[in-house]
């Protein structure tokens, strides 16, 4: 495989896994952004239906009432745990509800004036998101929603995410190409160069940016790219605050050397 390809590979390898994760990430944190604030609102609205709620109303006609003007599940219950009413039950199916007292959210309601909790309904079958307040007489007002209705609007900000992030990968697909293409013909040309001198051939020689004042700049067959001559064994070179350059240069029997280099020298 080529460089440029094995460059562009992985940085296609990179940017998509890095999208993935996003992706998921943000698709996580949504949800759980997303019924925190559910949470609330339910709590919101089970406050104002307990406070609605009197012991002289038929219970079930409005629960009936309460969740078609909320749009959600309200259920009333009593303090002995009983469903007195619920949007989405009546006549047999409602009194053949389980008593509520053992509910997560109505044990903490009971305790605390607000309970809520997050689990499959006995009643529906489906995860649900439950809040509720208590209210006087020891009644609790709950409302629900399904867990449903969150995942389809996650499931839709996931997919915008997406369809974003496959849009980002084609526009650093194509910059990656650019950039693989640039890096790889230099380091080819070196590669090539470096494998032919290996070999004993000097001709070729990198394509590079010669100043023509270099101490060889223009002599046929020299070597135009050397700017200084009179160097052996460099250990190290340095440039000071002035630009000039120093090497430190190894002779034999203590002969080490500190040099400044000028051009030509």
């Amino acid at each position: 495989m080529r460089l440029a390809q094995r460059l562009l590979l992985g940085a296609v390898l990179i940017v998509t896994v890095f999208l993935v994760v996003a992706v998921v990430l943000s698709g996580q944190r949504l949800r759980a952004q997303l019924v925190q604030l559910t949470t609330t609102q339910l709590g919101t609205e089970a406050r104002l239906v307990a406070q609605q709620w009197r012991p002289a109303m038929e219970a079930d006609a409005f629960a009936d009432s309460a969740g078609v003007a909320l749009g959600q599940r309200v259920t009333l219950v009593d303090s002995s745990g009983t469903v007195l009413g619920d949007s989405e039950f009546s006549g047999a199916a409602l009194e053949a509800l389980q008593n509520h007292n053992d509910r997560p959210e109505i044990v903490d309601a009971r305790r605390t004036g607000r309970g809520s909790s997050r689990r499959l309904g006995p009643s529906e079958g489906d995860g649900e998101v439950y809040v509720g307040v208590a209210g006087s007489g020891g009644r609790i007002a709950r409302v629900s929603i399904t867990t449903a209705e969150l995942d389809a609007i996650v499931a839709r900000a996931r997919r915008d995410v997406a369809l974003s992030a496959f849009a980002a990968l084609l526009i650093a697909v194509a910059l990656a190409a650019v950039f693989s293409r640039q890096v790889s013909g230099p380091v080819g040309e070196l590669r090539d160069v470096a494998t032919a001198v290996a070999s004993g051939d000097l001709s070729p020689r990198p394509v590079v940016s010669v100043p023509e004042d270099n101490l060889f700049g223009g002599q046929q067959g020299a070597v135009p790219e050397i700017w200084s001559r009179g160097h052996r064994n460099v250990q190290s070179a340095a440039f000071d605050p002035q630009g000039r350059l120093w090497t430190v240069e190894h002779g034999t029997r203590g002969g080490d050397e500190l040099n400044l280099v000028e051009k030509g020298a």
